[in-house]
């Protein structure tokens, strides 16, 4: 009669994915941020006969966090190079892959001449103008100018966000262009 081997201590401290989400009462998904947060640490081992590598949990992990006082481990952040103009000596010229925003403009002056004209009882020409109104006071056509926003142009302010865009135009930059 074959008696049933007992699973190794490392095998049972380690859950496959599919039952550490059951454990849990979460889906795969949520279990996987959980794992990227750092409340669950996550492994690769290798799977039987080379069929690639499988996600477990740690078990201790899995039972603090339903316990409700979950261990939090660090979580690696990538590391960012600094971005130069001129390659320190060497080493090569590390360029930037998304354009940089343009500094802010100060506003001070801005605000003290719109005030300044409020209380000359003159009215206020806004100094940031929707996409409509730039083309209408500059004469430039729409497309030129949303080319012009999107590449990052200094005369150009996105007030929304990089999935829905809202962009302003400066009434001083139009002048120039």
């Amino acid at each position: 009669m074959k008696q049933a081997t007992k699973p190794k201590p490392a095998l049972i401290r380690w859950v496959p994915k599919i039952e550490a989400a059951e454990l849990v009462g979460l889906s795969v998904r949520q279990l996987e941020r959980l794992a990227q947060r750092g409340y669950v640490q996550v492994e690769t081992h290798a799977r039987a006969r080379g069929r690639g590598k499988m996600a477990v949990y740690n078990r201790r992990d899995l039972d603090a966090y339903n316990a409700g006082a979950p261990n939090i481990y660090a979580v690696p952040v990538a590391e960012k190079l600094p971005v130069s103009n001129e390659p320190a000596a060497g080493t090569a010229l590390v360029k930037a892959t998304k354009p940089t925003a343009p500094a802010a403009p100060d506003f001070l002056p801005a605000m003290a001449f719109m005030v300044d004209q409020l209380a000359a009882g003159r009215p206020v020409e806004r100094p940031w103008l929707t996409l409509p109104e730039a083309v209408s006071y500059s004469g430039l056509p729409e497309a030129y100018l949303r080319r012009a926003a999107r590449s990052g142009a200094s005369f150009v302010l996105n007030v929304g966000s990089n999935v829905a865009p809202r962009w302003r135009f400066s009434r001083e930059g139009l002048g120039r262009v």
